[in-house]
């Protein structure tokens, strides 16, 4: 939308967004239709929940950029691990959240937090006077309730229904592109959009280009989901943040400051602590289950011999004369 084609810049996020949908639609129904599939038994009509969610986490997003301080902004979108985990209660009252999983999410929003605003501080002074009204910080909770409802309903959806990732791509891409379509017709940039593409090929060759990699984006997002869950997801969402700034810096020269150093290590040392803590679970419960299964084999074999001891005690019995005795 910063690029000017013969002289005219492109307008509409919306069939941007339209477009990325369509297209990951497509992709998803491609692959469902030619590749096997678990059985489909969830209702359609599920799907809209999530597509509703994720187009007014958008629109809420975008909305509180205009009557918030990028300060308050960060503090909102940093802390997000937190709210998931309070909508997977709320979605799935089964679901459980350990006390390391909690701690977790505070550590890598506090991280993630002093590693945007240490960077923030350095590129300041442009003279922005915007203060946070109240109406800024509804449009933010909206935005977190909403992002956080939208990837807990998709987990809870693969949880119940056990669908494939690309199903559940179909499903959701399907409302979000009717959604949009709505928006745009009613807006009527549909036409002025469809106008733009036919007159400039190149702009459309860029659109084509821009979807085709949001749907494949969009192929890892799902299997994310269903194969490691909300919240996982949730984490590798507030570190790539980190990660492009980082590679960034070692690219293109960018600074990075000592307060961005330090959050930076604070979020990949607790992403470190958790994936050792995780293992150490992991490699205690496998040594426990082998110890009970030689403990059970060790009591078989001992129930075992002494039923043969039994059995060998009676065959003797057996064979003696009347009269006799053992």
């Amino acid at each position: 939308m910063t690029k000017e084609y013969d002289g005219e810049k492109f307008t509409s996020s919306q069939f941007l967004v339209f477009s990325n949908r369509m297209v990951a639609m497509l992709v998803a129904i491609i692959i469902v239709k030619f590749f096997k599939q678990p059985p489909f038994i969830a209702p359609v009509y599920e799907f809209c929940y999530a597509s509703f969610s994720n187009v007014m986490s958008s629109f809420c997003q975008y909305e509180a950029l205009k009557f918030v301080t990028f300060p308050t902004q960060v503090i909102f979108k940093s802390s997000k691990m937190i709210p998931v985990m309070i909508m997977g209660k709320v979605i799935d009252r089964t679901r459980v959240y350990t006390a390391m999983d909690y701690a977790l999410a505070i550590v890598i929003s506090t991280g993630v937090a002093i590693f945007t605003l240490s960077n923030a501080d350095d590129d300041s002074g442009d003279g922005d006077e915007k203060t946070t009204t109240l109406s800024g910080l509804i449009y933010l909770v909206g935005y977190i309730c909403f992002d956080s409802f939208t990837s807990q309903w998709q987990g809870s959806m693969f949880r119940s229904y056990k669908m494939s990732s690309y199903q559940m791509m179909a499903g959701i891409n399907l409302f979000s592109a009717t959604f949009t379509a709505m928006s745009l017709l009613i807006s009527g940039e549909m036409w002025y959009s469809l106008a733009y593409a036919s007159a400039h090929p190149k702009a459309l060759l860029h659109m084509t280009v821009l979807s085709v990699c949001g749907a494949c984006g969009q192929l890892l997002i799902f299997y994310t989901i269903k194969r490691f869950g909300p919240l996982v997801f949730t984490i590798i969402m507030a570190t790539r943040q980190l990660i492009a700034t980082i590679l960034s810096s070692i690219i293109y020269g960018h600074h990075i400051s000592g307060g961005g150093l330090l959050g930076a290590t604070i979020v990949f040392g607790a992403v470190g602590v958790n994936v050792w803590w995780k293992d150490y679970k992991s490699r205690r419960k496998r040594a426990e289950d082998e110890a009970a299964r030689a403990a059970s084999a060790r009591a078989a074999a001992a129930h075992n011999s002494t039923a043969e001891d039994d059995d060998d005690r009676q065959g003797e019995a057996a064979k003696l004369v009347p009269g006799q005795r053992v």
